[in-house]
């Protein structure tokens, strides 16, 4: 099943304690390998991968099926460059999104820089939220942080964001767990930047902007 000299695909599963692991054939076509049933199933909350003593390995991950890319819509809109002396979000709530359970936003956005995206406890007034800044400060730098313009939580140095093209990122948040990823090249997704919070927020509203630096265009996918 395994090659040198070529990546192969496949899948995992755990619903409901079954876990099952399929692989895809060179017609396109999932093959089922094997599969088994755990009695008693625990909440998987994380992923770990490796090759062990034996070898080593290249891996590309793609954080969303196949199937769920042919079913999600894409809701577009653009944010304007605003005037001081704050910014203000834009709720996705006023294009009938809802989040419900979900822990996780996919989006691409074409903008020069200050990528901002709002996970909020409230949909309105001040809240307690986070704030995921990608390519701020001029396109140089990507911070998460407690609160709107709040004390950086942690800072990458990057230069993530395009005037020019459409650059696609996700936002994760499981348990408190904020991840922020982006697409290096298609259907390859490597990680940005994380940070755990270890008295997590209940997010259950979306917010996005550019601010006062640039006007932006965004594709989320609900």
């Amino acid at each position: 099943m395994l090659d040198c000299s070529e990546f192969r695909a496949f899948r995992i599963y755990w619903e409901g304690g079954m876990i099952s692991l399929v692989r895809k054939c060179r017609l396109g076509k999932w093959l089922k390998i094997l599969s088994w049933k755990d009695s008693d199933p625990r909440p998987v909350r994380y992923i770990g991968v490796t090759t062990g003593w034996w070898a080593s390995s290249t891996w590309t991950f793609n954080l969303n099926s196949d199937q769920d890319q042919e079913s999600r819509q894409v809701l577009q809109f653009e944010t304007t460059q605003q005037t001081g002396p704050n910014y203000h979000y834009t709720h996705l709530t006023d294009y009938l999104y809802e989040l419900g359970q979900h822990t996780s936003i996919a989006f691409s956005v074409k903008a020069c820089s200050d990528i901002y995206v709002a996970l909020l406890s409230r949909n309105s007034g001040v809240c307690a939220m986070y704030e995921v800044l990608i390519g701020g400060y001029g396109n140089t730098l990507s911070v998460i942080r407690r609160g709107k313009n709040r004390y950086n939580s942690v800072t990458r140095q990057t230069s993530p964001a395009d005037c020019n093209s459409f650059k696609s990122f996700i936002v994760t948040w499981p348990i408190g767990v904020l991840t922020v990823w982006y697409q290096s090249e298609v259907g390859v997704w490597q990680p940005l930047m994380s940070w755990r919070d270890h008295t997590p927020i209940d997010v259950r509203y979306i917010g996005m902007t550019t601010g006062m630096v640039t006007s932006g265009t965004w594709k989320v996918k609900v």
